[in-house]
């Protein structure tokens, strides 16, 4: 479980260590309050969804992430559950840099 939530909100810090909201505070605010979200994000950004609607399926979808990975990272071998954490934590860096670029327009 916890190489589960590690591979999951580890890389959700990338634009938080490398600076890229530093100039917004509002932005940086923002981006900290949803930050348990994030992992799950890209969902309710593309249905287009308001208000509670929002953190409601992000939250739904962020769970269901960490429920799979979490049976992943224990069901399959060990070799392959490491490209396994690779590849999510690359798709969920690159979705956080996405969110944080997408804040500061």
């Amino acid at each position: 479980m916890v190489r589960a939530a590690a591979t999951l909100w580890i890389p959700v810090l990338v634009p938080v260590v490398t600076g890229m909201l530093h100039e917004c505070s509002h932005c940086q605010t923002t981006y900290l309050l949803c930050l348990p979200l994030v992992p799950g994000i890209v969902v309710p950004v593309l249905c287009n969804l308001d208000d509670a609607w929002f953190f409601v399926v992000g939250a739904v979808v962020t769970l269901a992430m960490f429920g799979v990975t979490a049976l992943l990272l224990r069901e399959l071998p060990r070799g392959l559950g490491h490209v396994v954490q690779a590849i999510v934590v690359l798709l969920i860096a690159a979705e956080s840099i996405g969110f944080a670029n997408a804040l500061r327009a």
